[in-house]
C-alpha cells in the first residue's frame, strides 16, 4: 500500500528520479490505497480507503471536489458489493436454467405491492380463479354461475323428454310418451311419467266374486259378529280408485216372540280374516225383529273405497239380539227360491276409465 504527494516526476538525478518513479508506480499499484485520501489526486481519480479494516476496504472516485463511494470490499469474505448500483438485463436472456427452483405446480404471480409471489400448486382438477384486484389469483375448484347455463350449452337429447330428478337427487330424462297423455307425478321417490289422463270419475266393471252359504247355523246368545259361514269370496283391487259395491241377503228364523238379527259385513286383506279386518256394513241386532215360528230375510248394500292394491276377501257374520228365551237359525228358510237368498254375498268392482 503506497501513496506520493503527486504524480509528476521533477527534473533531477538518475538516482532520485528512479526512487521517485518507483514510488508513484508503487501507488498506482495499489490504488493509492491509505487510511486518508491522497495529496495527489485530481478530479476523476479512484483510490481505496482503508480506515474500515479488512472487513470494509471502500473503493473511492473523487470528481474534484466529493469522495465518492464506488464499492465496498470484504478482503476476508472476497466479496465486493457496489453503491448505488443495478444490472439491466436485456430481453429473453433470462432462461429457465437461471431461475431459482421452487415448488412443483406453482406458478409466479404478483401481490398488491407488485411484488412476485409463488401461487399454491393446488388440488387436482382446480383451476386458477382471480381474486380480483389487490390480491394474487388461486387454485380452486370451479363453479358454474347462475344463470350461465343457456339451451346452446345443454347436451343434444330426446324430442318431447323433460328433465326431472331421481330419488337421489341425479337429474334424469322423463321419457316422450305417446300423444295425448299427459305427465302424472308418481310420489316421492320417482320422477314423474306421461299416462293417458282419467275420463272424468266414469267408472266401468272390472270383475264381480259371490259366494252362497247352504249350511244352516243357530245361536242362543246375543253377539255382534255371529259366524253364520266359513265361506268368502276375494277380488284384487288395483289401487285405492277402486269401488266395490257390496251387496248381501241372510235369512232367520225364531221360534221365540222379541228376538232380532241383522247383517255384519266385513272386509280383509287375510283369507282367513286374522288381521287388518275392517267393517264393511252393520245393521244392528235388531235390523230384523224376529216373531215366533216365522222367516224372516233382509238385505243390505255398501259402497267401498280405498283399498290398497291387492288381494281382499268379503264374508257375512249376523248381528244377535236374544234377550231371554227361544234360538235363532240362520240360513234355513225351507220356502226360499234361492241359496242367495238365505245367505249370498255379491261383491262388484269398478275401476275408473
Amino acid at each position: 500500500m503506497a501513496q506520493v504527494s503527486d504524480v509528476s516526476i521533477a527534473n533531477q538525478g538518475f538516482s532520485a528520479f528512479r526512487t521517485e518513479l518507483n514510488n508513484i508506480l508503487a501507488a498506482f499499484n495499489t490504488q493509492h490505497s491509505g487510511s486518508s485520501a491522497p495529496a495527489s489526486l485530481a478530479a476523476g481519480s479512484m483510490w481505496l480507503d482503508t480506515s474500515g479494516g479488512a472487513t470494509s476496504h471502500i473503493l473511492k472516485f473523487y470528481d474534484g471536489t466529493h469522495h465518492i463511494t464506488f464499492a465496498t470490499i470484504n478482503t476476508t469474505a472476497n466479496t465486493i458489493d457496489f453503491s448505488d448500483s443495478s444490472i439491466t438485463l436485456t430481453d429473453d436472456s433470462v432462461t429457465l436454467a437461471k431461475m431459482a427452483s421452487g415448488t412443483d405446480g406453482n406458478i409466479i404471480s404478483y401481490d398488491a405491492s407488485g411484488n412476485p409471489v409463488a401461487v399454491a400448486t393446488g388440488s387436482a382438477g382446480q383451476v386458477l380463479t382471480s381474486a380480483g384486484a389487490g390480491a394474487p389469483p388461486t387454485f380452486a375448484t370451479a363453479t358454474v354461475p347462475d344463470n350461465a347455463i343457456t339451451l346452446a350449452k345443454m347436451a343434444s337429447g330426446t324430442d318431447g323428454n323433460i328433465i326431472s330428478y331421481d330419488a337421489s337427487g341425479n337429474p334424469v330424462a322423463i321419457a316422450t310418451g305417446s300423444s295425448g297423455e299427459v305427465l302424472t307425478s308418481a310420489g316421492a321417490g320417482a320422477p314423474p311419467t306421461f299416462s293417458t289422463i282419467s275420463s272424468g270419475g266414469t267408472y266401468s266393471l272390472h270383475a264381480v266374486a259371490d259366494y252362497v252359504e247352504t249350511d244352516g247355523y243357530t245361536t242362543t246368545a246375543s253377539s255382534n259378529n255371529f259366524t253364520c259361514s266359513d265361506q268368502s269370496c276375494t277380488l284384487t283391487s288395483t289401487g285405492t280408485s277402486d269401488v266395490f259395491i257390496i251387496h248381501a241377503s241372510l235369512n232367520g228364523y225364531s221360534d221365540a216372540d222379541g228376538n232380532g238379527y241383522g247383517l255384519y259385513m266385513v272386509h280383509s286383506d287375510a283369507s282367513d280374516f286374522s288381521s287388518g279386518t275392517a267393517t264393511t256394513l252393520q245393521t244392528g241386532r235388531y235390523g230384523q225383529g224376529l216373531m215366533n215360528q216365522a222367516y224372516k230375510n233382509t238385505t243390505g248394500l255398501a259402497k267401498l273405497t280405498g283399498l290398497a292394491a291387492g288381494a281382499w276377501y268379503f264374508r257375512l257374520y249376523a248381528m244377535i239380539q236374544r234377550p231371554s228365551a227361544g234360538t235363532i237359525s240362520l240360513n234355513v228358510d225351507a220356502y226360499a227360491t234361492s241359496g242367495s237368498v238365505k245367505h249370498g254375498v255379491v261383491v262388484q268392482q269398478y275401476k275408473v276409465n
